[in-house]
């Protein structure tokens, strides 16, 4: 990996340095299944995948084997060879789960690319930030500062007045 992207940025594709250019020059994708499906044809219908959506542009892929689930990483360069550059969007992001779903059913596998909403998944992922403050086991700034807000009102008996946006 380390290689690659060395090569890209001795080609002058992506900044060396990370305060020599604001946009993205490269986007991490991830394709998953849920656990005991065949992980040899999740990797080929992700290498399939890969070359339909991201025809023109340079990727790779590396298969993970050490989670329940058959998952594949990819990282695309965001310019193709002529300059074009990946921008996507929600919808894109829509096809490419059913482009990868089409691809999957092609190696047997019983797929689709339903949104979190249909199938009735409500609840929204931890954030990054989040997962790692769990991880820590230090709470978020926010989370410190209402915590403290809460123990303050124990303490003192004064209840603290809500924003009136977020009174119900």
């Amino acid at each position: 990996i380390r290689t690659i992207i060395g090569e890209w940025a001795d080609a002058g594709d992506i900044p060396k340095h990370e305060n020599q250019s604001s946009r993205r020059e490269a986007f991490n994708i991830v394709l998953s299944m849920t656990e005991n499906t065949d992980r040899d044809a999740v990797k080929n219908a992700a290498r399939a995948f890969a070359q339909e959506a991201f025809n023109g542009h340079e990727w790779f892929m590396a298969e993970h084997r050490d989670e329940a689930h058959s998952h594949v990483h990819f990282c695309v360069k965001a310019s193709d060879r002529l300059g074009y550059r990946l921008n996507p969007r929600k919808a894109d992001l829509q096809q490419w789960r059913e482009t990868f779903a089409d691809k999957l059913h092609d190696y047997g596998i019983e797929a689709n690319a339903t949104r979190r909403q249909v199938r009735g998944k409500n609840y929204r992922p931890k954030t990054q930030a989040q997962y790692h403050s769990d991880k820590r086991k230090r709470p978020l700034k926010h989370e410190q500062t209402r915590r403290t807000q809460e123990f303050n009102e124990i303490k003192t008996g004064i209840k603290m007045v809500e924003h009136p946006a977020l009174i119900k």
